[in-house]
């Protein structure tokens, strides 16, 4: 009876299943989108903001490798993870192979964050629109190391007819030609305005490589100098490769910081709010050299869409974000940053919250997902 009548049979369904059956639906009318980055889903903010921005426009898998972190999921979002014992070449090769088995042949849009020897996937993946994503040059320390992943980079490059830079910058250092610009974003932070009154400073990101002891030292430094200082706390967010968080601590303690710097390690992305609601002063150090200088800094935007003033190393990308009217330009040395601290403690009282988010509004990870699939994905299709 009710076959004869099919509307009848669906409402005869119980409401979950009969959910489950429109979303169904609505995924296998999506395009398939396949984004690849090696850094487990919500640790690389760049390609979890895409997964999460585009789930709405595409059926979304997040290929990455599996990896001791604490997890992240996302409803509309699948997570496909890798085992990852091996290391070496041999992890990137075996990367690229487990990608290439799932993805082969699939007729899917293969959005690729750029790893060595991703160009496998490219060679062996069969019929997919292929785009391979640069977010960054080699900052390692070893010249030999940056020299070799550069160059690996910019062959394995040639492979993809479609490519995307974070920056004009980075593809000019890179010589890569003929790409397109996805730029470095900035989620909305829903913060309550801020005053200056006092000085709450927050670092958020990597610890290696990035000579945050210099800031601790600077702290020091600072308030041998006030005459009448206005910093009340430092948090710092984040980790490294090495022993960089403990390290830290050990300095704070040496310097008898343990009342104002805060070392807390590495907390996922979606657990920072209450940190940037906290802080009205946003921390963007990075040494000043060339691997780093053309190299766009993640958390400077964030910091601004937090309606934060920002005191960073004046690097070439930075300068062509930072100024007198959202922050300090330092050098990348404990005294310079003591220094940009007092200069930021004088003009605390001209700074606006607000005109500081409305400053960065185009930048929003939403505006970059909508452009990305205009100018890139749709085309791929």
């Amino acid at each position: 009876m009710l076959m004869q009548y099919p509307s009848l049979y669906l409402h005869s369904l119980c409401p979950h299943v009969l959910d489950l059956l429109i979303m169904e639906a609505g995924r296998m009318a999506k395009k398939k989108l396949f984004v690849v980055c090696s850094s487990p889903f919500g640790y690389l903010i760049d390609t979890y903001q895409h997964a999460i921005n585009l789930k709405n426009d595409y059926d979304v898998s997040y290929i990455c490798f599996d990896d001791t972190k604490p997890e992240i999921t996302e409803e509309g979002v699948e997570i496909i993870k890798a085992p990852s014992g091996n290391s070496g070449f041999k992890k990137w090769l075996y990367f690229a192979w487990f990608v290439v088995g799932f993805i082969k042949n699939s007729d899917s849009i293969i959005f690729i964050k750029y790893f060595r020897f991703c160009s496998l996937i490219r060679l062996f993946g069969g019929k997919n629109r292929y785009i391979m994503d640069v977010r960054t040059s080699s900052i390692s320390k070893s010249k030999r190391e940056r020299l070799i992943f550069n160059k690996v980079l910019y062959l394995e490059s040639f492979l993809f007819k479609s490519k995307t830079v974070i920056s004009k910058s980075v593809a000019d250092f890179l010589g890569i030609k003929k790409y397109c610009i996805v730029p470095l974003g900035c989620p909305k932070l829903s913060c309550d305005s801020k005053s200056f009154d006092n000085l709450s400073l927050l670092y958020i990101g990597t610890l290696s490589n990035r000579d945050i002891h210099k800031t601790v030292e600077g702290i020091a430094r600072y308030l041998e100098l006030s005459k009448n200082p206005k910093l009340v706390s430092y948090t710092i967010i984040g980790d490294g490769f090495k022993n960089e968080v403990e390290d830290l601590k050990q300095l704070v303690v040496k310097h008898k910081l343990d009342g104002i710097v805060k070392v807390l390690g590495r907390i996922p992305f979606n657990q920072l709010q209450p940190y940037y609601d906290e802080a009205n002063v946003g921390v963007s150090f990075v040494p000043i050299n060339k691997h780093f200088d053309a190299q766009p800094v993640t958390k400077t935007l964030e910091y601004m869409s937090a309606g934060m003033i920002t005191i960073g190393t004046q690097t070439k990308a930075q300068k062509e974000v930072l100024s007198d009217a959202n922050g300090v330009l330092i050098s990348d040395t404990a005294e310079s940053f003591a220094t940009g601290l007092i200069e930021l403690e004088q003009r605390s009282n001209q700074y606006c919250s607000e005109e500081l988010k409305s400053g960065i509004k185009d930048l929003y990870w939403e505006s970059i997902a909508e452009n990305l699939d205009k100018h890139v994905l749709s085309k791929a299709l």
